[in-house]
């Protein structure tokens, strides 16, 4: 057939090349599958007519199937099939439960005898509490005794080693003691009472409250000082052998810092090098290590001083403040010492008073051989110290810890815990010593001189011997008493203004002799 539109005769083997011709030999190919899925669809109705639980359907039983088989057999077959597919599907059922039933079976026995070996270890359990119970407080007896005998003799090794500490520091610091020459000298006064004097590498050692009395010329300040030297170092070497921190820091001598100084307790252990009391600040500041890593704009701690270059008088006229500072000086190194004597058991310091004779104080401590006042049971409150001794308390070790609940309960109830109250008093004895001191005593010979001169002008005071005797405390008092009274001289009283200027000194004359 001719195409009409590229006019060639369409055929099998012709080539294609409009729509035309395309279409038209895709047309038979169109037509033989159409017929195929018609005759595949019968037959599937055939098959699933005759598999069917209804039957064939509208298929005869002599009806010839495709392949020559009747349709009769193909139903028996078909049914035969199902059957079989169905005792197929209930065997693996069958085997499917007995599997479990088994598997159950055997859980079950597995559970059974699990729980028999517990109920066996219940009754061996019970077995074994019973037998333990049994003896269960005897045993428990012998081993908490066990345990504390342990305890005791552990106890007892601490204590007696504590107890051979104590007494080599108790010889270390006799033994400093006498290698220092801290000795104490009686001789008895013109009343016939004995006067105690203490002495440390051969330089008195003043009680406080004498100090303007003693000290009135430059070699008493010099011997005053080296006492103050030696002082220091045997306190703060004795400190060292007992394991003791004292509250206020002493500073020994070193390099650059010639004379020993004390620190207030509040300013004391502060970790920052202080210069020598005179010096530049600035060069001692910038060798430390803290120092030149950080800049501390803290102001540095004042150390009081434990040396003096001059008579107490003549310091507290021309140099107040030096004055204050070294009478700071000497009552923190007395409270030290009260506080180290009250630490070790010496309980005898209660008052600023018994603070002032550091040398009785320190002899007491560490030179006497027998001790009545320690080795006394102390209780204060709840809190009960055993015997003080010597070197029993301290900072470095665990057994009679220093800073331990009874230990601080011991040194709370002290009534000088405090060194205010010791300095302030022994400032203000000194300071009215000071202004009785402004009374001289003269002999006849210098009352006829001054009294030619004319800017003199006698006085009669009576009671002036009694109100200079009230002032004085003590036995020094009593022998300048003694003195005066023996002196048949007369009173002069020089005001500072006076001093000065030299006019208006009135001369009185004693009430014994006149």
């Amino acid at each position: 057939m001719e195409c009409g539109i590229c006019s060639k005769n369409g055929g099998p083997e012709a080539s294609l090349v409009c729509a035309a011709c395309t279409r038209a030999s895709l047309y038979p190919l169109r037509v033989d599958h159409a017929t195929a899925l018609l005759e595949k669809a019968q037959l599937d109705y055939r098959i699933a007519s005759l598999y069917s639980p209804e039957g064939p359907g509208d298929i005869a039983e002599n009806d010839v199937l495709p392949g020559g088989i009747k349709a009769s057999d193909a139903t028996n077959c078909a049914r035969l099939e199902r059957i079989q597919t169905e005792q197929a599907a209930s065997e693996d059922r069958i085997n499917l439960i007995t599997e479990q039933a088994e598997s159950l079976r055997k859980q079950m026995e597995e559970v059974k005898r699990e729980i028999s070996e517990r109920k066996s270890a219940l009754v061996q359990r019970r077995s074994d509490r019973a037998s333990i119970s049994h003896e269960i407080e005897a045993r428990r007896t012998n081993t908490l005794e066990t345990v504390q005998k342990g305890i005791q003799r552990t106890s007892h090794r601490h204590d007696k080693t504590h107890g051979q500490i104590i007494n080599a520091r108790a010889s270390l610091c006799q033994e400093a003691a006498s290698l220092a020459d801290l000795k104490q000298r009686r001789r008895k006064t013109k009343d016939g009472g004995v006067r105690e004097d203490y002495f440390v590498c051969g330089h008195a050692l003043l009680d406080l409250r004498d100090l303007n009395a003693k000290i009135t010329k430059l070699d008493h300040a010099n011997n005053f000082t080296a006492a103050l030297i030696q002082t220091a170092g045997l306190l703060v070497l004795c400190s060292h052998y007992l394991h003791v921190r004292l509250p206020a820091e002493i500073t020994l001598p070193h390099k650059d810092y010639p004379l020993p100084t004390i620190f207030h307790p509040q300013s004391s252990y502060t970790a920052r090098e202080v210069p020598f009391p005179g010096t530049n600040t600035s060069h001692s500041s910038s060798n430390t290590p803290d120092g030149s890593r950080t800049l501390d704009q803290r102001p540095l701690p004042k150390p009081r001083t434990l040396f003096i270059d001059r008579e107490m008088a003549k310091l507290a006229k021309e140099d107040p403040a030096a004055y204050s500072i070294f009478v700071e000086g000497v009552s923190l190194l007395a409270w030290d010492i009260a506080w180290l004597c009250r630490s070790q058991g010496l309980l005898t310091i209660n008052s600023w008073e018994e603070v002032c004779p550091f040398g009785r104080n320190l002899w007491l401590l560490f030179a006497t051989s027998s001790r009545p006042i320690l080795g006394k049971d102390v209780e204060q409150g709840k809190a009960t110290l055993p015997g003080l001794t010597l070197g029993h308390l301290s900072h470095g070790t665990s057994h009679s810890f220093l800073g331990a609940a009874d230990a601080e309960m011991h040194m709370r109830t002290w009534s000088l815990r405090s060194p205010v109250k010791t300095l302030d008093r022994v400032k203000a004895h000194l300071q009215a010593d000071l202004s009785r001191l402004e009374w001289e005593v003269l002999d006849e010979r210098e009352w006829d001189e001054a009294a030619q001169r004319k800017d003199e002008e006698a006085v009669l005071v009576g009671a002036s011997r009694k109100v200079g005797a009230e002032g004085h405390a003590g036995r020094e008092s009593k022998e300048r008493d003694e003195k005066g009274r023996n002196a048949a001289g007369w009173m002069k009283l020089r005001s500072r203004s006076d001093d000065a200027t030299g006019a208006n000194v009135k001369s009185v004359p004693d009430s014994d002799t006149g």
